[in-house]
């Protein structure tokens, strides 16, 4: 058994493998961005576009999520706090997710805001917070991810149309 890659320190088959595999929904707004950063970590983009609305799906940028799935080692997920609003059908966590992309390392600083529909959780959207690097660092431009490249939020659009605006 391997240890979860989103730092629950659970097997990955007690923790997000079920959500993964469809076997499960994941209970918790907390639970779903863990399950999604694990995601990340293991390739599962399916499981992502799963997670995203409906209505949302059809932007998710699957090929360029997929390959920054790939191209980073996933090295960290600090959950700073977890919110339920609106009494249970929303909630926002703020989370810290760390990653090296070649041979550099990043930090990315979120408020993610969910969606409970029926008894699942969806992604809602976003907002990128700097990083403690960042707001030290005038030239925080070479901290940012490829204009090109899928956008760390895990909205699946491309960096340049979502938060490198």
């Amino acid at each position: 058994m391997s240890t979860c890659p989103c730092c629950s320190e659970k097997a990955y088959e007690d923790c997000c493998g079920p959500f993964h595999a469809g076997e499960r929904h994941a209970p918790t707004a907390e639970a779903l961005m863990r399950s999604r950063y694990a995601a990340f970590a293991r390739g599962e983009i399916d499981y992502l576009v799963r997670t995203i609305p409906l209505l949302d799906r059809k932007g998710f940028d699957k090929k360029g999520s997929a390959e920054w799935s790939r191209s980073s080692e996933w090295t960290g997920l600090e959950i700073v706090s977890a919110k339920d609003n609106a009494g249970g059908k929303k909630a926002s966590v703020e989370f810290i997710a760390s990653f090296s992309q070649n041979g550099n390392d990043y930090t990315h600083h979120e408020i993610a805001r969910f969606d409970r529909v029926g008894d699942r959780w969806f992604y809602v959207d976003g907002r990128v917070l700097p990083t403690e690097t960042e707001a030290e660092d005038e030239d925080s431009a070479s901290m940012a991810p490829s204009r090109n490249g899928p956008c760390p939020c895990g909205s699946g659009k491309k960096y340049k149309r979502c938060c490198g605006l």
